[in-house]
């Protein structure tokens, strides 16, 4: 571990608060075991936790602080529901997990520290920095330093401290993460940049040189990128999404906008068709599903439904971004099918079928076939969640993109209600975005495909 103190003299290397120990139990202990045991927060917990206030902290950080690298990942989503005033106490054992590096909790505990109030524990930002220079996993450093744009001028200065002392690990991995991390700072620490990786074009490690010239090159001999959206989409994809966007995909989105733009005179598709709307408010939002099933990011091929798809969202972005998968674009429209059908094919997609069909229709045709469903801005949208139900596999997700207001969900509810023969959940999770076109805020339902009906519910 490498020490560094805050201006103050404070040491910022001492451990995390300890949260696991005795505290006054303010959630029901079936509510804890749920979440202990659980994927993802069910909708009644999350609201449970939500009413229970900042005295649930200390619990919620109790299932967390126990183990970082093995820790139960709906307890990291559940922490997300908090109140803010709950954030500075929950932090610390958030960061932790993070800090250890790809375990099943580490996304889970990463959206919740990008929700309101987590970004003033600086103290524990800096421990968890700290804990991942000393660890294998170079990644979670990478994604750390990352963060760096959150916290104020004394935080940064002691993160960079870091960094330059992460180049004198004996793990390679590590001293390279280290260099292309700096290349991350913002522009009021241009100069020390440039003062700190400029030698280290000509170091004797060559991994160390490899990486400083790359960052160098990359800094401060490109040129700017063009005043657009792309290249700001692609780059917070990366990090965020853990999706690589390159310049083929990049382009097929822009060929898609047009489509779109061209289209709309005549189809009303979408109001969202200005470059910068597009890019994030469709595009972006579109590939957010990525959080609530990361498998997708997996090399194995899995088959994608998206139900409604209108203009072409989620489904066809998801297709652009992840060409190995099938997907399936489901709509029951005449001229909307019509409009994918030729979107597919001037966008040459290969790995895109659109079928003009009513779902309850579709599901008795195809079977139990899908991996992940998706259904965003859909109307009427408690009567697709059964026969969905029906088109998944066993464990397979039905994912419905929701805004910030639950209020809104009670029609949805009623609908896993009455699929609760072959849907498990519904499970949430919370997500906020602070993109150039203001603060997105998601949710998104879970069902998982029960393996079998229980007996009471067969048929």
């Amino acid at each position: 571990m490498i020490p560094i103190s805050s201006p103050a003299g404070a040491s910022l290397t001492s451990p995390p608060p300890d949260l696991s120990g005795p505290a006054p139990a303010v959630l029901p202990a079936e509510l804890v075991e749920r979440l202990a045991r659980r994927p993802f927060p069910l909708v009644d917990d999350a609201a449970a936790i939500a009413s229970a206030g900042p005295e649930a902290a200390g619990e919620m950080g109790a299932l967390l602080a126990g183990r970082p690298d093995a820790a139960p990942p709906a307890a990291a989503w559940a922490a997300g529901f908090l109140p803010e005033s709950a954030a500075p106490a929950l932090a610390p054992a958030l960061w932790r997990v993070v800090a250890a590096g790809e375990g099943p909790a580490f996304l889970a505990a990463r959206e919740s520290l990008l929700l309101p109030g987590a970004e003033n524990a600086s103290a524990a930002w800096l421990a968890a920095l700290e804990h991942a220079a000393g660890k294998p996993d170079a990644a979670a450093f990478f994604w750390l330093f990352g963060e760096l744009e959150h916290f104020p001028a004394a935080a940064r200065a002691a993160a960079i401290a870091v960094a330059r002392g992460a180049l004198a690990s004996p793990d390679p991995a590590l001293r390279g993460r280290a260099v292309a991390s700096l290349g991350l700072l913002r522009a009021e620490e241009f100069d020390e940049f440039r003062e700190i990786v400029s030698p280290l074009r000509d170091s004797p490690d060559a991994e160390v040189a490899a990486v400083a010239k790359e960052v160098w090159r990359a800094v401060v001999l490109a040129p700017p990128e063009p005043p657009q959206p792309w290249p700001a989409l692609a780059a917070l994809v990366g990090p965020r999404f853990r999706l690589a966007l390159g310049r083929e995909e990049i382009d097929a989105l822009v060929a898609f906008r047009e489509i779109v733009a061209r289209a709309n005179e005549h189809l009303n598709l979408t109001r969202l068709v200005a470059p910068e709307d597009f890019a994030w408010k469709q595009a972006f939002d579109s590939l957010a599903m990525l959080l609530a099933a990361p498998e997708l990011l997996r090399d194995t091929t899995r088959r994608i439904l998206d139900v409604g798809s209108g203009g072409g969202f989620p489904g066809l972005a998801l297709a652009i971004a992840l060409p190995r998968h099938e997907v399936t674009l489901l709509e029951k429209t005449v001229k909307k099918a019509r409009f994918l059908k030729d979107a597919v094919a001037e966008l040459e997609l290969d790995n895109v079928r659109v079928e003009e069909r009513q779902l309850q229709e579709f599901a008795a045709r195809c079977g139990a076939v899908y991996h992940v469903a998706t259904v965003r801005a859909v109307e009427r949208v408690d009567a697709l969640v059964r026969p969905l139900a029906h088109a998944l596999i066993p464990r397979g997700k039905a994912l419905f993109y929701r805004g910030p207001d639950a209020a809104l969900d009670a029609p949805l509810l009623a609908g896993f209600r009455q699929a609760a023969t072959l849907l498990d959940g519904p499970y949430v999770t919370r997500h906020r975005f602070d993109l150039p076109v203001g603060d997105l805020r998601r949710r998104f339902l879970i069902g998982v495909r029960r393996a079998t009906p229980t007996k009471r519910h067969r048929g």
